[in-house]
């Protein structure tokens, strides 16, 4: 929801002259979503005026998310070990999971996220928050485990996470696979040059290589695509096979032709350039 909604909330309850504080709570609770943090902040004040009208499991939740967006952790934590209603015991161990890794706690934080039972009606987010603990605590199998299960292996972040954790342990080879199987299913071109500078970045140049040849297979025309495999071959001192592409590049767009003509000529083939 944008501020148009928060904005119209807001006057509904100032029209009809009072607002009850089970109403600020879920107003907090957009706002926090909306990242609207210091409206939120005045939403959980003017809920806590009359504290015993109000939800207070709701209240410790809602100001211990608050505070771990806003960076006050600790006392985040504070509110959220408050909470004792068993229906948002999810939310609230996912939330104090989250913020012990913030505080580089990773073994409490499993503590925390192993309270959480993994149901068919669990959110996604909860699912990655958990892989993420794993594999912040060195549970590699576990964590890539979770990744493969049937519900959740074909969604992109998902994927991304992967290829992600792949690169973290240095198994280059094997994010690399996983690179070119995502590049591949996706109509997004962006991804070929999104995961070659990655590879680059490692020193992975017959990797990042690789796959821009065959994100060009998919999209011949695509300037962006062979303007980086140029240089990509130039950074593997491949300058012949790059001037050649440069040629290339040049036909198909000519305002390409004058950065062509530079490249040939600082590779010594000047009647190319000309």
């Amino acid at each position: 929801m944008g501020n148009k909604l928060v904005s119209t909330l807001l006057l509904t309850f100032c029209f009809a002259g009072y607002a009850q504080e089970v109403e600020f709570l879920d107003l907090a609770s957009i706002l926090i979503r909306d990242g609207n943090y210091s409206r939120a902040e005045t939403a959980l004040k003017k809920a806590k005026v009359d504290w015993g009208d109000i939800d207070h499991d709701k209240y410790y939740l809602l100001d211990g998310l608050l505070n771990l967006r806003t960076k006050k952790i600790e006392i985040g934590i504070e509110s959220l070990v408050k909470v004792q209603d068993e229906d948002l015991f999810d939310k609230k161990h996912a939330y104090l999971a989250e913020a012990s890794l913030i505080i580089d706690q990773p073994k409490q934080a499993r503590i925390w996220i192993d309270k959480i039972e993994i149901k068919k009606q669990t959110a996604k987010s909860i699912l990655f928050l958990k892989t993420k603990v794993y594999f912040e605590n060195q549970l590699l199998a576990e964590a890539f485990s979770m990744l493969a299960e049937k519900r959740f292996k074909n969604n992109l972040k998902t994927k991304q996470l992967r290829i992600h954790y792949l690169l973290k342990m240095q198994l280059y080879q094997e994010a690399f696979v996983y690179m070119e199987r995502l590049a591949r299913e996706s109509s997004d071109s962006n991804y070929y040059i999104k995961f070659s500078k990655i590879l680059l970045s490692k020193k992975e140049y017959t990797q990042a290589q690789l796959l821009l040849e065959s994100g060009l297979i998919k999209y011949g025309h695509d300037l962006e695509l062979k303007r980086f495999l140029i240089s990509t071959y130039d950074l593997t001192k491949k300058k012949y096979i790059a001037g050649d592409l440069y040629i290339r590049l040049a036909y198909l767009n000519s305002t390409y032709s004058f950065e062509a003509a530079e490249y040939l000529h600082s590779s010594g083939r000047s009647r190319q350039a000309m």
